[in-house]
């Protein structure tokens, strides 16, 4: 039983992917995204890394972290009688970011 579960459980880590997106802002109104998307255990460290090295990038350059909906336009919020969509993972490249 052992043998049989063992190889489907490393297949399934080696194969296991993730995406994250952070948003960020400054004074001026800029928006700039960090984006990173892996695939295995190397994977997702390196793209941890390229996310962390934007994230600082951005940093030096006077940005700081937001949330999503703080970082949309002022007419682009929900109001109270519209109901938002549902989030959807942002694809992109490991360590690609686009400043807005």
């Amino acid at each position: 039983m052992v043998t049989r579960v063992f190889p489907i459980v490393l297949l399934a880590l080696l194969l296991a992917g993730c995406t994250s997106n952070v948003q960020m802002a400054n004074a001026k109104g800029q928006v700039a995204h960090c984006q990173t998307t892996s695939f295995g255990v190397i994977g997702t460290l390196v793209a941890a890394s390229m996310q962390q090295a934007c994230i600082n990038d951005f940093k030096s350059k006077g940005f700081h972290q937001v949330t999503a909906a703080a970082a949309q336009p002022a007419a682009a919020k929900p109001t109270a009688a519209a109901k938002p969509a549902a989030a959807k993972p942002a694809a992109a490249s490991s360590g690609q970011a686009k400043q807005q």
